[in-house]
């Protein structure tokens, strides 16, 4: 049997849901068996015993809390690979995991930029991602960018730094028809963040606030934008968006900022629109033309969806891969 251990931090549903599926799709294989380290409050069932850790958000506070959580747990869990999400997860998990016997594997999600986090933050963390690539046996990365970023930090380390695209679980099923959930919805929003409160203010500034549902967080997501006409992500900074590809499984065109990895996804005006990232009235013409011309709709969702279905994005790819690693490395030991 060979134990793994999933670490995540404080996120969005997006990770937890990735690491549910790696759960779903590896336990039991060939003796894989998993348990999951991370806040009690996950909003996603990860489908694994949940061991409470709290890796925190800043930069310095609660740190030193949740790296003696880690190594508890490490010490005494009999695991023979331990896998990390995100940087601070990775951070903190390489740190716990110093002179202890489980190979470690990190996925880098997402980079903290100064247009995201603030130059201040950005450049802490930032001198931290060097030092993640050599705490770990691997690193992975979800889009080309983000590993050409791991790489140049880490040139000596280039070598273990590879591109895993996530891909999307099973194929999703909504339970309710497009219709019912529509009704006289316009605009929906949905989930939580820091911008929530500034947008709903703007909403009532701009007078559109009426046309807008803000819905924060649900767990029918899939029905709300399985009935959408079109997908928009107007993000600073994306990998490649999981979001995204739940979209483009569901058949919903995708129009986005042509920022991080995005265009390893859609190809702007093949399989979806990409427009410059502060781009609005860009992004408001390419909703447009999508509602206007069903037929340019149907060749984005047709076009898109063969691609995330191509190696790829394949999920049973990511999963294979993952395979192979946990237990090559749990063959080989720390």
């Amino acid at each position: 049997m060979t134990r793994v251990l999933q670490v995540l931090g404080r996120s969005t549903g997006g990770i937890a849901r990735h690491v549910a599926a790696i759960v779903a799709g590896l336990e039991g294989r060939d003796g894989l068996t998993f348990d999951v380290a991370g806040p009690p409050d996950i909003p996603v069932s990860v489908g694994a015993p949940l061991l409470p850790v709290i890796v925190p958000d800043g930069a310095v506070r609660g740190h030193r809390g949740a790296i003696e959580a880690l190594a508890r747990i490490l010490r005494t869990g009999d695991y023979q690979v331990v896998h990390a999400h995100g940087l601070r997860a990775a951070l903190d998990t390489g740190v716990a995991g110093l002179g202890t016997a489980p190979v470690r594997i990190a996925t880098i999600h997402n980079l903290l930029l100064p247009e995201t986090g603030g130059r201040a933050r950005a450049r802490l963390f930032g001198a931290t991602e060097g030092l993640v690539s050599r705490l770990h046996r691997h690193v992975l990365a979800p889009s080309r960018d983000i590993a050409d970023r791991l790489q140049r930090r880490a040139p000596d380390r280039s070598g273990r730094i590879e591109v895993l695209h996530l891909g999307v679980g099973p194929v999703l099923r909504p339970r309710r028809a497009g219709a019912e959930v529509r009704r006289d919805v316009v605009a929906v929003v949905v989930g939580t963040g820091p911008s929530y409160d500034e947008l709903v203010r703007r909403a009532h500034g701009l007078g559109v606030a009426r046309r807008v549902r803000w819905l924060g967080y649900r767990d029918d997501a899939t029905e709300i934008v399985a009935a959408a006409d079109v997908f928009v992500l107007t993000s600073v900074w994306e990998a490649c968006s999981l979001a995204a590809q739940e979209a483009i499984a569901l058949g919903v065109p995708v129009v986005s900022t042509e920022v991080g990895g995005m265009p390893e996804l859609v190809t702007d005006r093949v399989s979806g629109r990409l427009v410059p990232s502060g781009d609005a009235d860009g992004i408001a013409r390419a909703v447009a033309e999508i509602l206007g011309a069903p037929e340019l709709a149907r060749a984005y969702r047709e076009a898109a969806a063969a691609k995330l279905l191509a190696r790829q994005f394949s999920v049973d790819v990511m999963l294979g891969r993952l395979r192979d690693l946990y237990l090559a490395e749990a063959a080989v030991g720390g």
